[in-house]
């Protein structure tokens, strides 16, 4: 039987708010051609102190770029061996 639990419900909203942000691009910021698509787009600085490609809407330019994966990084794995 599925119980609905508004605290679940809180955290699902939070974790799709944060994969679909909005990015304010700041006045003055110049666009730049995108390597992988030729798209315009803009490079913003994250709270986190981190720049990530926006497009003109204002989302991440990764999730609509057809060229993503080009330019993914591999994950970091820790070494096994290191003491």
């Amino acid at each position: 039987m599925f119980t609905f639990s508004p605290a679940i419900a809180a955290n699902n909203r939070a974790i799709a708010s944060s994969a679909m942000a909005i990015y304010k691009i700041p006045k003055g910021t110049i666009p730049r051609e995108c390597r992988g698509c030729n798209a315009l787009i803009w490079w913003v600085e994250t709270k986190h102190k981190r720049w990530i490609p926006v497009d003109i809407s204002g989302e991440a330019h990764f999730v609509s770029c057809p060229q993503a994966s080009r330019f993914r990084r591999p994950r970091r794995r820790p070494d096994k061996g290191a003491s």
